[in-house]
């Protein structure tokens, strides 16, 4: 279902991220979360004036005091690299998650009251602006639904990086956004990142081939499956994927490493001598 999704014209994140934690979550009632979402709608429509009337601002406002003051969505700074930060389902039930699951949450929120936003992909902190060219604003998820301007930004980054971090205008004047398998695939890229570091290999495993169905022209998603199958001691596999992977990429610059366990496993994986 998710490679059929992404093979679709325009990918649905929402259901994309929703068969993600579905994986996870085998109960998972995605009909249930989107009614969630809806109900969040609902509540910041009983803020607005009607439709014709708005200023976009007023709505980003709005949608922010409904879900951070009311509902009491926030970021959960403490617990950061717990996985279920990243499962929509989850975080529509704590109301807690990390800079892209709330933006998910905001982003399909404002989509329900006529304001489509987009995901701007700026370097260690997921924002999002309004997706109107008049409107050179961004929105931070994570921190309460903050109104930022560039310079804004170029603050919270520096802060983050303990850099002086300068941003391109583009960020803020850009109508076009993330796509969507550069969303799922940053994050997915976060449940990778905390598997593996939990050497949870069968979660690992999982997460890397939805990166695989996201982005299917990626030979390091190709060799990391191999990899994590090499670690669960499933050679046969992981020998083919790995030699998949030195065709895909027969130059990468960890290709001789590859080569020598592959070889390694061919050893392996011959029987031993008969002694009698």
């Amino acid at each position: 279902m998710y490679t059929d999704e992404m093979a679709s014209e325009a990918p649905s994140v929402l259901r994309c991220a929703l068969l993600i934690a579905q994986a996870e979550y085998p109960d998972l009632d995605m009909a249930s979360c989107d009614a969630d979402l809806d109900t969040l709608a609902e509540l910041v429509e009983g803020e607005l004036s009607p439709r014709g009337e708005r200023y976009p601002l007023k709505v980003l406002r709005a949608i922010s005091d409904v879900l951070y003051e009311q509902v009491g969505f926030c970021g959960n700074a403490g617990n950061y690299y717990e996985p279920d930060n990243s499962y929509i389902n989850r975080v529509l039930e704590r109301h807690t998650g990390i800079p892209i699951s709330l933006a998910l949450v905001y982003m399909e929120v404002a989509a329900r009251v006529g304001l489509p936003m987009v995901a701007v992909n700026i370097p260690a902190h997921l924002m999002l602006r309004p997706q109107r060219a008049d409107l050179h604003v961004l929105v931070d998820a994570f921190k309460g639904g903050e109104l930022c301007y560039l310079e804004d930004a170029q603050e919270v980054l520096s802060d983050i990086t303990g850099l002086d971090v300068r941003l391109d205008p583009v960020f803020v004047t850009s109508n076009e956004g993330m796509s969507a398998s550069a969303f799922l695939l940053r994050m997915l890229s976060n449940l990778k990142q905390i598997y593996t570091a939990e050497r949870d290999l069968e979660r690992s495993l999982r997460i890397i081939r939805f990166m695989r169905a996201t982005d299917p022209v990626s030979s390091d998603q190709v060799r990391d499956e191999g990899l994590c199958l090499y670690a669960l001691g499933r050679l046969p596999e992981s020998s083919a994927l790995l030699g998949q992977y030195l065709g895909m990429a027969p130059k990468a610059e960890d290709a001789e490493r590859v080569v020598a366990l592959m070889a390694r496993m061919a050893m392996m994986a011959r029987p031993l001598p008969d002694e009698s």
